[in-house]
């Protein structure tokens, strides 16, 4: 799982989208059945007396055959719940390529108060067992198999425990593992409205845009379904828009993050390659 194409929407209200990859073996067919995640906050970033509230934005799921999502409240005020309901309609059928991301879903947190100035949520997922919370996890199928087998995050209490398996010739186990890619400030630090790629989705040929409101040194980096670092570039840019070429022709096909550092800022851009 990752969290990506985080956003400040309002001055009470995180947005963010929440994505899985079956990364069990080249030759996995896995197919989600539901899924369930626990997200920790810096719980200074909430005003003394606020609340919290967590919401799904209506057709942003690439699952939609799969069931609805509901938010149990948990016990901890430093963490939220994200729950789909077990699938009970069979096999869909819908095997996850591998390699590929594809979205659970956008979802809002929303503060009855606004954010804590200049304090960071950082957001991240929950990856082991603990009371009062939600570890992350999946049910799959393997296959056409009829019956469901589980997924959790590998460093999870449980995680040894299970005898799962990813491959068609059922010899590799199956883990969720997890990226944290999440954080946002109340000043709008992390960012995906400044950056811009295109053609998007691209057969490897692209042009990155970006706007700056000065002169400053600037990061690339740009990372697989799996957060490793496929490319790294550095350079100096100029106040207002800059535009520069990416050649990634050498890249497999599939789903990368752009990201764009720039002192304080950064920037977060989704990335296909077809």
């Amino acid at each position: 799982m990752s969290l990506q194409n985080c956003s400040q929407p309002t001055s009470n209200s995180i947005q963010f989208d929440l994505y899985v990859v079956n990364d069990g073996d080249v030759n996995s067919d896995l197919r989600l059945n539901s899924i369930q995640c626990g997200l920790n906050f810096n719980a200074i970033a909430i005003q003394r007396g606020a609340t919290i509230t967590t919401s799904y934005v209506k057709n942003t799921t690439e699952f939609p055959e799969l069931n609805g999502f509901n938010f149990p409240k948990a016990s901890s005020s430093d963490h939220i719940r994200i729950v789909q309901s077990v699938y009970s309609k069979g096999n869909t059928g819908k095997s996850l390529i591998y390699g590929q991301q594809y979205k659970v879903g956008t979802f809002v947190i929303s503060s009855s108060k606004d954010w804590t100035a200049d304090v960071t949520p950082a957001i991240e997922f929950q990856n082991s067992v603990a009371a009062g919370k939600t570890v992350c996890a999946a049910l799959t199928w393997v296959g056409g198999a009829s019956s469901t087998i589980g997924a959790v995050a590998p460093n999870s209490v449980t995680a040894d425990q299970q005898a799962i398996t990813a491959r068609i010739s059922n010899t590799s186990p199956v883990s969720l593992s997890t990226v944290i890619s999440c954080k946002m400030a109340k000043d709008e630090t992390f960012s995906s409205q400044s950056l811009s790629v295109y053609p998007n989705p691209t057969n490897g040929l692209a042009t990155v845009n970006f706007n700056t409101d000065a002169s400053d040194y600037y990061h690339l980096m740009l990372l697989d379904a799996a957060s490793r670092e496929v490319m790294v570039k550095d350079g100096k840019s100029v106040q207002g828009i800059n535009a520069f070429d990416l050649d990634l022709t050498s890249l497999a096909k599939g789903v990368y993050m752009l990201s764009i550092q720039q002192g304080e800022k950064k920037m977060l851009q989704r990335v296909i390659v077809n």
